[in-house]
């Protein structure tokens, strides 16, 4: 089946006015609704998704079939639906650049569910993040990091996708620095207080491949586990991750006792070095 994004209506989506050319994020948008979709279902599942060009950002075209998935999901499995599905996520993902929905809402959800306020403790520090086996395959310099993500499910209901964008200056012969700069995302502003977010990621690199698994226990009760597989060469690194999150007891009655929250988000994140570090 094939799945074209735009119509003649959405000529006007193009990238070449100075408007999107200031925002890259709102560029990648564009770009990612002059894609056309071909794919084959079994149920409400993709079994195939192959695109028919490229935004020139990796993560973003992995991100499409991410889009149209969650779309056939939520019961969009006709052609038109699903069109107007999937070009509505990616309106989404331009009206919601800066953050992302299991960072944001995560934290705030689970504190809610556990009856706690938000400020009585910190995330794990960014060292939380454990890199082994670097081999000096990425080349230092200024990298830029593109991540998308989207929900999969949640009990609380629909979440928009959403996507950043940062920059890191990545040190001669530190591999591991790069992929901990991806993925604890932004930098913060100095004496800002960090969310309650699960940071105990323990990647593996090995050659231009490199794993990660997720494991944090929460004071509520709750558990957050994840997976992340990607590569690296040197200049790009690439990297997809699964992250859910069980919190807090709900109420118990004569059957299993239910979670107060859960939620699973799939992410999609692209590097790539940019130019020299700048002079300090």
């Amino acid at each position: 089946m094939a799945l074209a994004l735009l119509g003649a209506s959405g000529a006007a989506l193009g990238t070449d006015t100075p408007q999107q050319a200031e925002d890259e994020i709102v560029v990648i948008a564009a770009r990612m609704k002059i894609i056309n979709i071909e794919y084959a279902l079994r149920g409400p599942w993709l079994k195939a998704c192959n695109l028919d060009g490229t935004t020139g950002t990796p993560a973003a075209d992995r991100a499409i079939c991410m889009l149209l998935q969650q779309c056939l999901l939520d019961g969009k499995t006709r052609r038109e639906e699903a069109k107007q599905c999937v070009n509505a996520r990616i309106d989404d993902l331009a009206n919601h650049r800066g953050t992302l929905p299991a960072l944001v809402s995560e934290a705030a959800l689970e504190t809610a569910a556990a009856g706690q306020d938000s400020q009585a403790d910190d995330a794990e520090k960014s060292d939380a993040i454990i890199v082994t086996g670097a081999r000096h395959v990425i080349n230092p310099g200024l990298w830029r990091f593109t991540e998308i993500g989207t929900y999969v499910s949640s009990m609380s209901g629909h979440h928009p996708p959403g996507t950043r964008q940062w920059e890191a200056c990545i040190p001669d012969r530190r591999d591991d620095l790069a992929i901990r700069y991806a993925v604890e995302g932004p930098p913060r502003p100095a004496g800002t207080r960090m969310k309650r977010e699960c940071h105990q990621w323990r990647i593996t690199l090995s050659g231009r491949k490199f794993e990660g698994r997720l494991n944090c226990s929460r004071p509520n009760g709750g558990n957050s586990y994840g997976r992340m597989t990607g590569s690296v060469t040197g200049d790009t690194l690439e990297a997809s991750a699964e992250h859910k999150t069980v919190s807090g007891r709900g109420l118990r009655g004569q059957g299993m006792q239910q979670p107060a929250f859960f939620a699973t988000v799939k992410t999609e994140l692209s590097g790539k070095r940019v130019a020299v570090c700048p002079s300090r």
